[in-house]
């Protein structure tokens, strides 16, 4: 009995862990950023309901870009509103603390930093979906574009399509 307590408990530890996780993320964000990220996202208008949406699917992610042990925060709303129907395109926005408060460095779906750092930045690829591929079945076609940081933001450098599977 008590083994089978014990394997209950641990085959829903992940899902309670993942939900104080979130609440914890949610948290972690700094209330300023928190609060310029919504004030940009809705500069257009957002409902009270929208707003409400936008924020119960908050997400973020850190990454260090400069390698200055002071990661990034790379934000986005993972919603289908927002990111297509199928998930695929969800627009990051990747903000750096500075000494004024926080300055958008760049805005791109899915937006994934890379391994090279060529000029004190690393380099950041952007993938977004625009379809099945009729010439490669199973396959969907992206629009990946790489940016690279010019001293102030990132700017597209390059742009080309890739096939993944569906």
């Amino acid at each position: 009995m008590r083994r089978l307590f014990v394997s209950i408990i641990l085959l829903f530890l992940p899902l309670v862990t993942t939900e104080a996780s979130r609440k914890t993320q949610r948290r972690i964000v700094p209330k300023q950023l928190t609060e310029l990220f919504f004030a940009e996202l809705c500069s257009a208008g957002c409902s009270v309901e929208e707003k409400a949406r936008w924020k119960e699917n908050f997400r973020w992610e850190l990454h260090d870009l400069n390698t200055d042990s002071r990661p990034e925060y790379f934000l986005y709303i993972d919603h289908a509103d927002w990111c297509g129907a199928g998930g695929s395109n969800c627009t990051y926005w990747v903000y750096q603390k500075t000494s004024g408060g926080y300055k958008l460095l760049l805005d791109a779906p899915r937006a994934r930093p890379l391994n090279r750092i060529p000029n004190g930045y690393r380099d950041v690829s952007s993938d977004f979906r625009t379809g099945a591929s009729s010439s490669r079945p199973g396959k969907f076609e992206y629009n990946r574009k790489t940016f690279k940081f010019d001293g102030r933001k990132y700017r597209e450098h390059s742009d080309r399509v890739v096939y993944k599977n569906g």
